[in-house]
């Protein structure tokens, strides 16, 4: 249930991308309102407001002081390969449906998904999975992810997860990564 007042991690898409807070003021059937501290908000300027499960996109049609308001867009099942990433790597573990779980070092990682080399026995493309991150100021989180995208390569497969279940205190922590970056 969208609540007045609610804290958003905003991203804001374009030249530059920029992540930044926010509250969400409104939420409309083809509109939403939302305060935004940080970033340039323009007329036409692509952005998502999320926290935890929920995420809106769209386009700012108004700009009031920090105040955008943006006609909505339908937000898409796939990995969002537009959002900064932390190209550092960042340990985290995995499983599928309640099996083993498999330590890794992730490529990068976004407040939308992780991207991680497996070198045997990839999980499929569509597959649920619980994913661990160990962020070093922050601590262990727990995500659940699915595989959107995986390709082979000469040292194994790279797996490509979006996060579908996100807490708040882990979307605030993953933007807290982003923007250290």
């Amino acid at each position: 249930m969208i609540q007045e007042e609610t804290p958003v991690t905003v991203i804001l898409l374009g030249d530059p991308v920029a992540v930044v807070r926010g509250v969400l003021m409104a939420v409309g059937e083809a509109s939403f309102t939302v305060r935004v501290f940080g970033g340039e908000l323009t007329v036409g300027r692509r952005l998502v407001a999320a926290a935890g499960d929920l995420k809106l996109a769209g386009q700012v049609a108004s700009v009031e002081g920090g105040v955008a308001t943006a006609t909505r867009f339908d937000v898409q099942g796939t990995d969002d390969r537009a959002a900064p990433r932390v190209q550092a790597p960042v340990a985290l573990s995995w499983r599928c449906a309640g099996g083993p779980w498999h330590r890794v070092a992730a490529e990068d990682v976004s407040i939308a998904g992780a991207r991680f080399l497996v070198v045997a026995d990839p999980p499929p493309v569509g597959a649920h999975l619980e994913v661990e991150l160990h962020l070093e100021e922050a601590g262990h989180h727990r995500v659940e992810a699915i595989v959107r995208r995986s390709s082979a390569g000469p040292d194994g497969w790279t797996v490509a997860v979006e996060f579908v279940e996100v807490s708040d205190q882990t979307s605030d922590a993953l933007a807290d990564l982003t923007l250290r970056g």
